[in-house]
């Protein structure tokens, strides 16, 4: 029994900290993306659609955070 309490809780922490990790992760990613398309000229907005560009962010990181 106390082996199975010291189970759940390292898997407990375990879960946390890569829950806190991949957090991290995304958020940095959110501004790195953000700040790529910031410095982009401003012709490269004429060719692209405004509402794209923050659903196909929100979707990346979405997807980068999954595979972690």
């Amino acid at each position: 029994l106390h082996i199975l309490l010291v189970l759940f809780f390292a898997l407990h922490i375990y879960f946390r900290i890569f829950t806190a990790f991949s957090e991290k992760v995304a958020r940095n990613t959110k501004i790195a993306y953000l700040k790529a398309v910031l410095t982009q000229d401003a012709a490269w907005f004429d060719m692209k659609n405004y509402g794209e560009l923050p659903s196909r962010m929100n979707s990346e990181i979405q997807m980068t955070k999954k595979q972690l």
